[in-house]
């Protein structure tokens, strides 16, 4: 066996290990800073996303991470919205994902992102 298909076959075997033992998120509410959502959560099983959420109002910036069943807004990815409540601008950022502790800091690389650095290894 080449080092090619030993990393694909090991790509494969950690995805399977991990799905099998349902989903972990990082897990935090209404945390005032990014440093107090370090603790994981497993989530019950069924659920199948981890959700980021951003909210911003007057001056301050709450977090809050955790496993959340999905919703017809809730694919992978970020969005933004904003209201008004008091006479003050809230924003949210609501951002959703599907694989373990994929809620962390860095929203913006997706777990597809792997598969992409992947690729070139594999031969056809």
């Amino acid at each position: 066996m080449n080092f090619n298909t030993f990393v694909i076959y090991a790509g494969i075997l950690c995805a399977s290990l991990s799905s099998a033992s349902g989903l972990e998120c990082f897990e935090c509410t209404h945390a005032v800073d990014k440093a107090e959502c370090q603790g994981t959560l497993q989530c019950p099983e069924g659920i199948l996303s981890c959700r980021y959420l951003t909210l911003t109002y007057d001056n301050s910036t709450f977090f809050t991470k955790g496993c959340l069943e999905i919703y017809e807004e809730s694919t992978d990815g970020c969005f933004e919205v904003k209201t008004m409540y008091a006479e003050k601008e809230i924003i949210e950022k609501r951002c959703y994902c599907t694989t373990d502790r994929c809620n962390g800091v860095n929203m913006q690389v997706p777990g597809k992102f792997i598969f992409i650095l992947l690729l070139p290894c594999l031969r056809f």
